[in-house]
């Protein structure tokens, strides 16, 4: 079985530490320094080359260990829009077009915490904080919709 290649972290933060946002941000970026450098040296693998992942890292097919306290899964990103392609088809996708970004004539985010151009469809998303936030005016929305007080889809 061949050795396990060790992790070489760029740079290590102790959550414990006391440390301002200049030092927390520059650990960051000095990680994220690190971890391009590693890429660039290969030192990554593809899922296809791994068996498994272990408490250590990952194990390949190979039986090699790479050695990680992170592991970094870039699984790629399709989007809402796929997700409603998926879910209802090409008909409701259509009349429900982009999601999220920004409209370049309203320059408002499209199809989100807002009623869509299919009826009954609502988005919300974003990070907690917004979720919280717009879920009120999104709840508000959909009862007066309900009630007829105004439109039930964007037209």
């Amino acid at each position: 079985m061949p050795a396990a290649r060790e992790s070489r972290p760029a740079s290590r933060v102790d959550p414990m530490q006391d440390v301002t946002n200049a030092s927390l941000s520059a650990a960051v970026l000095s990680w994220l320094a690190g971890f391009e450098r590693a890429l660039a040296a290969g030192d990554d693998a593809q899922l296809a080359d791994i068996d498994q992942f272990v408490a250590d890292g990952a194990r390949l097919k190979d039986g090699e260990l790479i050695g990680a306290e992170l592991i970094v899964l870039a699984t790629g990103y399709l989007g809402q829009e796929h997700l409603v392609r998926q879910l209802f088809g090409a008909e409701v996708a259509g009349r429900v077009g982009p999601i999220w970004g920004f409209d370049k004539a309203t320059q408002e985010l499209r199809n989100m915490w807002a009623p869509t151009g299919q009826r009954g469809l609502w988005f919300i998303a974003g990070s907690f904080a917004q979720c919280r936030i717009y879920s009120k005016v999104l709840a508000l929305q959909i009862k007066a919709a309900a009630a007829g007080l105004v439109p039930a889809a964007a037209t």
